[in-house]
């Protein structure tokens, strides 16, 4: 069985973020996007990736963006 690595991004909200998502996503990682506004939706899903709605200052949102990663 192969295992795929996860990265976890949670300043998906700017173009950093969102450029480093891109990036591991086709070098292929799985990509984890906690999104603090639905802007970015599209693009998680272009990337085929996992986007939580949340805050980086929320440790639930956080835990749910984890839990889901790990479920995937």
């Amino acid at each position: 069985m192969t295992e795929t690595k996860v990265v976890l991004i949670v300043g998906s909200d700017n173009a950093i973020g969102a450029f480093t998502a891109g990036l591991l996503a086709r070098a292929g990682y799985g990509v984890a996007m906690l999104l603090s506004s639905p802007r970015h939706a599209a693009f998680v899903k272009e990337i085929g990736g996992l986007g939580v709605s949340g805050t980086a200052q929320s440790s639930r949102d956080l835990q749910e963006l984890a839990d889901r990663a790990l479920e995937r």
